[in-house]
């Protein structure tokens, strides 16, 4: 089970947060599970639901939700 970046929380990871650095743009999408899914590329993590639901990102960015 693959479980929730953030520090201290040990909830399984439901979505998936990228960076996009040029665009200033933090992308949050389902995380698709199965044995490909390997650990996250650069400049992504797993969240958790709760997490997904209310992320931290920098103040320059903005936030988009994919479904």
């Amino acid at each position: 089970m693959q479980r929730c970046s953030r520090t201290g929380c040990d909830r399984p990871g439901t979505a998936v947060l990228v960076y996009d650095h040029v665009r200033s743009t933090a992308f949050i999408g389902p995380l698709i599970p199965g044995p490909s899914a390997g650990p996250p590329a650069s400049h992504s993590y797993r969240l958790c639901s709760g997490h997904a639901a209310r992320p931290v990102v920098p103040a320059d960015r903005v936030v988009v939700h994919l479904e």
